[in-house]
C-alpha cells in the first residue's frame, strides 16, 4: 500500500513538472508571436527608414514667425539610389523652384 501510494506520488509530481514546462514553453511562444499595435522598438523604426527604396510626399508646411506666417507646399521624392528631387508647388511667387539630384 505505501509502495503504490509512493509510486502515484512520483507519477503525480513527474505529470505535474511537465505540464509546468510545457505551460511555460507556449507562453513563451505567445509573447514572441503576439505583437498588438505599435510595438516596434526604435531600433526597428531606425531600420525601417534605412530599408526604404523610394517614396514620393506632398508636404504642407506652416511657418510662423513674431511678424507673419507663411504656408508652402512641397512636393518631395526619393528613388534608391540616386534619384532625389523636391519642387515648391505654392506659393505661386516661388512656384516651380525645382532642386533635383542624380
Amino acid at each position: 500500500m505505501k509502495k503504490k501510494r509512493k509510486t502515484l506520488i512520483i507519477i503525480f509530481i513527474f505529470i505535474l513538472i511537465i505540464l509546468i514546462i510545457t505551460t511555460i514553453f507556449f507562453l513563451k511562444k505567445m509573447a514572441k508571436i503576439s505583437k498588438i499595435g505599435n510595438t516596434n522598438t526604435s531600433q526597428e523604426i531606425v531600420n525601417d527608414i534605412y530599408d526604404i527604396k523610394s517614396y514620393d510626399i506632398t508636404a504642407q508646411i506652416d511657418i510662423e514667425s513674431n511678424k507673419n506666417k507663411n504656408r508652402y507646399i512641397i512636393k518631395q521624392k526619393y528613388i534608391s539610389p540616386d534619384f532625389s528631387s523636391q519642387e515648391v508647388i505654392e506659393p505661386e511667387n516661388i512656384k516651380r523652384n525645382k532642386n533635383s539630384n542624380r
